[in-house]
């Protein structure tokens, strides 16, 4: 009896280290990327930086690939949850469709540091992680890009696929951008840019026959 007693909260105190060993893991990894590349750092700094085992990395996401998508997909895992929501009645309406690009914008100011780790470790770079992130990450954000679009007049005019880069393009390249943008353009990607930004972007979407809709 003694024995089972003095067995459980041992389970249970493992059981509970196992969240915060992952955090610890996804916030040293955050860290570490975005400062050095997802290259130049390895399996024993990310550890070192969590302060935990390097056998840790293995445990919760198999490889340093696996938790470089995993930091990703926890980033954008906000937008995609809005986007299953919002598309679960039917595709978006122009206000709709604004309203979510600028939650969508709002990540990105708020984590500077995704746009440079995506282009310069994914973009930039053939190979694994490339293929690993287009099949986890990116196919699901087109896939739901493209619901959400499915009845705007560029759709019908130029085909979801065509509707959906054109919204990417206009919604990331800013923040690839940053630098150009702010020195070329004097635009700031701030909260008053992304309520402009946003508006502007869905009313291209549903522009009628070369007009933007009446509002």
């Amino acid at each position: 009896m003694s024995a089972k007693t003095s067995g459980k909260p041992g389970r249970r105190a493992a059981a509970q280290a196992q969240p915060s060993t992952r955090s610890a893991l996804l916030t040293a990894a955050r860290r570490l990327f975005a400062r050095d590349g997802y290259q130049a750092v390895s399996v024993r700094q990310l550890a070192q930086e969590a302060n935990v085992n390097p056998a840790m990395v293995k445990y919760h996401f198999r490889n340093k690939e696996g938790l470089y998508l995993a930091v990703i997909q926890e980033t954008v895992s906000p937008i995609l949850q809005q986007f299953a929501a919002l598309v679960a009645d039917g595709p978006l309406d122009r206000e709709a469709l604004a309203g979510l690009l600028r939650s969508y914008m709002a990540l990105l100011q708020r984590e500077a540091w995704l746009p440079p780790l995506v282009t310069r470790e994914v973009l930039l770079r053939d190979g694994p992680l490339r293929t690993a992130f287009t099949n986890q990450i990116a196919r699901r954000v087109v896939s739901g890009l493209k619901g959400a679009v499915a009845d705007a007049p560029a759709t019908r005019r130029s085909g979801a696929d065509l509707t959906a880069l054109s919204v990417l393009a206009m919604v990331l390249f800013p923040f690839i951008g940053r630098p150009v943008v702010k020195s070329a353009l004097g635009i700031t990607l701030d909260e008053q840019y992304a309520e402009q930004m946003a508006e502007h972007i869905a009313a291209l979407i549903f522009a009628q026959a070369g007009k933007e809709e009446s509002t």
